[in-house]
C-alpha cells in the first residue's frame, strides 16, 4: 500500500524551462531589468505570479548571474571590416621594424559618452558584460592625451562650440521658456 508524503518547505516557481527562457532576452539586452524579466516571463507563460525577489534569487543562484558595471562598445567596434583593417595596420607596423621603447609617441582620445545608459548588466559570473551602443552625432567634450615610455607628455581637453544657432527656445509650461541646445 502506497502512502502519500507531504511535501514539507519552500517549492521553487521558477524551473529549467524559465531558465532556458531567460537566457534570451538577458543575451539580447544584458542591462534589461528584474521587472523587465517579470514582464517577459509573465507575457511566455500564462498564470505564473512571481515577485522581483524571486527572479533576482533566480537570477543570481540557479543562472549564475551577477549584476555588474557594464563595458560600452560602439556597434561598429567588432565588425568584420574594422577588425580586418586594424589586423592590416598592426601587421605594417610590426614589418616595418618600429621600436616602441625607443621613437614611439602614442596619442589617445576620450570623448565623454552622452547616450545615458545604465552602467550595470546582468551576465555571467567570470564574463564582461557588454551593452552596444550606436555612435551618437550630438555634442560631446573630449580628452587628447600623449605618453611615451617616459610618461606623460601633454594632455588637454576640447570643449564644444555652442552656436547660438544650435539653442532652441522651448516652452516648459505657460509661464516660464528656457533655452536648451538642439
Amino acid at each position: 500500500m502506497l502512502q502519500k508524503i507531504n511535501i514539507r518547505g519552500y517549492v521553487k516557481k521558477l524551473n529549467i524551462e524559465h531558465k532556458d527562457f531567460l537566457v534570451e532576452p538577458f543575451d539580447k539586452d544584458p542591462a534589461a531589468t528584474i521587472e523587465d524579466a517579470i514582464e517577459e516571463l509573465s507575457a511566455h507563460f500564462e498564470g505564473i505570479k512571481i515577485g522581483s525577489t524571486t527572479v533576482h534569487g533566480f537570477l543570481k543562484v540557479d543562472m549564475n548571474f551577477i549584476f555588474k558595471r557594464a563595458t560600452f562598445h560602439a556597434e561598429k567596434r567588432n565588425n568584420e571590416e574594422n577588425v580586418e583593417e586594424r589586423y592590416k595596420w598592426a601587421t605594417e607596423i610590426v614589418n616595418s621594424g618600429v621600436n616602441f621603447l625607443r621613437n614611439c609617441i602614442v596619442i589617445d582620445e576620450s570623448g565623454f559618452h552622452v547616450n545615458l545608459k545604465r552602467t550595470g548588466a546582468w551576465g555571467l559570473k567570470g564574463k564582461t558584460s557588454v551593452i552596444e551602443v550606436e555612435n551618437s552625432q550630438s555634442v560631446s567634450h573630449t580628452i587628447l592625451g600623449s605618453i611615451s615610455v617616459y610618461g606623460v607628455i601633454h594632455t588637454s581637453v576640447r570643449m564644444p562650440n555652442l552656436l547660438t544657432s544650435q539653442l532652441v527656445s522651448v516652452s516648459v509650461d505657460k509661464k516660464k521658456e528656457r533655452l536648451i541646445s538642439g
